[in-house]
């Protein structure tokens, strides 16, 4: 148990610790040019169509086993 609260403890130490230049990096990303949906094509009928079951190549995530 005390290793995990280390652990938290560095974590938000580190957190703490980059906060100035992760607000930093926000403001620089704010002030930059953005793009809008003009500019991103519409999808085409095929992109819209819903992935058949199977044919995703992303692994199911098993929720039903107990930790």
């Amino acid at each position: 148990m005390t290793d995990e609260l280390l652990q938290i403890l560095w974590t938000i130490e580190k957190s703490l610790e980059m906060a100035p230049k992760l607000a930093a990096n926000l403001d620089r990303i704010i002030q930059s040019p953005l793009f809008t949906v003009a500019d991103v094509p519409a999808p085409t009928q095929e992109e819209k169509k819903t992935p058949d079951e199977g044919e995703s190549d992303q692994a199911l995530l098993d929720l039903s086993a107990a930790t």
